[in-house]
C-alpha cells in the first residue's frame, strides 16, 4: 500500500456509488463500510485504562500509538488487496479526526454531503419501510418526523453524524489541502468533472471510467451495522439524481428545514438561503 485515503459523509449521499466507480481503477481499492475505525477506538480505550501506559513518556507513547495503528491499518488493507492506493470508506472516520492525520501526512479526506431535504425524503421513502420505527416517525406532523429522524438517538443514525459534522468542518477550514468536499448533486450531474477533481486531489493520474457499467462491490454493502437492514443496491448506470424536495415538500416544510439546519446550509448550500 503506497497511500491511504478516506471517504466519509452523511448517509444517503452516494458515497457507495462513488466508491464503486473509483474501484474500477486498477490502481485503486475502495472498501465497503470499513470496520477499521474500531481499532482506533479500542486502542484509545486501552491507553486510557492500561496503568502501564501511564508510566511512559507522553511523546514516546504518542509515537508508539501512531506507528501501532498505522502499521495495523496498513497490514489490514494489504491483506485485502495488492493495489497501491487504498480508500477507506466509512462515516465512522468522522469520529476519529484528527487522529488519522498523524498516520500519514499525505492522506486525503473526501467529504460527501447532500441537501438535507433530500436526505430526509430518501429516508422516508426507502429506509422507513424497512425498519420498525417508534410512533413519532409516523407522525402526520412534518416537524415531529424531522425531529425524530435527526435526534441523536434516532434509529436513522443521521442525528449523531450531523452533530459530528461541525467538528469536521472546523478541520476542513483549518486544513483545506487535506479535504475535498463533494456535493452529491454536482457528482451525479457532472460526474466526469468530479472524478477528475478527485484524482487531482489524491494526486493520481486521471482515469476514464465507464459510467454506464458501474462495477460490483467485492462484497455486499449492507447497513445492518447501523441497525438498518438495507442492502446498498447500486445501479449499473450513473444517472443524474434530481432534487426531490421541490415536488415532495410544501414551501412551509422546506422553510422549516432551512431554518432548523441553517448552519448546514450556510456551509454547504449558501445559495439556498438567498
Amino acid at each position: 500500500m503506497e497511500r491511504l485515503h478516506y471517504i466519509m459523509g452523511l448517509p444517503r449521499t452516494c458515497s457507495t456509488v462513488l466508491s464503486r466507480i473509483l474501484s474500477e481503477n486498477p490502481r485503486v481499492f475502495v472498501t465497503n463500510t470499513c470496520p477499521t475505525p474500531y481499532f482506533v477506538h479500542n486502542c484509545n480505550q486501552a491507553i486510557q485504562e492500561g496503568l502501564e501506559f501511564s508510566t511512559m513518556d507522553m511523546k514516546l507513547l504518542n509515537k508508539c500509538y501512531t506507528q501501532f495503528l498505522y502499521q495495523g491499518l496498513k497490514g489490514w488493507f494489504e491483506a485485502l488487496t495488492d493495489k497501491p492506493i487504498v480508500i477507506s470508506k466509512t462515516r465512522m472516520w468522522m469520529s476519529y479526526l484528527p487522529h488519522t492525520f498523524s498516520f500519514d501526512s499525505k492522506s486525503k479526506y473526501i467529504l460527501i454531503v447532500r441537501d438535507l431535504r433530500d436526505i430526509f425524503l430518501s429516508y422516508e421513502t426507502i429506509v422507513w419501510k424497512h425498519i420498525h420505527l417508534p410512533q413519532e416517525h409516523h407522525s402526520k406532523v412534518f416537524e415531529k418526523r424531522v425531529e425524530a429522524m435527526t435526534d441523536y438517538n434516532s434509529v436513522s443514525k443521521l442525528g449523531p453524524w450531523l452533530m459530528r459534522l461541525p467538528r469536521v468542518v472546523e478541520l476542513v477550514h483549518k486544513h483545506p489541502d487535506k479535504f475535498l468536499v463533494i456535493r452529491q448533486e454536482e457528482f451525479t450531474f457532472q460526474p466526469k468533472q468530479v472524478l477528475k477533481d478527485v484524482y487531482e486531489f489524491i494526486e493520481e493520474k486521471n482515469f476514464v471510467h465507464n459510467l454506464d457499467n458501474i462495477p460490483d462491490a467485492p462484497y455486499l454493502e449492507n447497513d445492518t451495522v447501523y441497525q438498518q437492514p438495507i442492502s446498498h443496491y447500486v445501479r449499473r448506470k450513473l444517472e443524474n439524481i434530481k432534487p426531490r424536495w421541490p415536488d415532495n415538500m410544501t414551501p412551509e416544510e422546506s422553510k422549516y428545514m432551512l431554518s432548523k439546519f441553517e448552519w448546514y446550509y450556510k456551509i454547504f448550500y449558501p445559495e439556498e438561503l438567498e
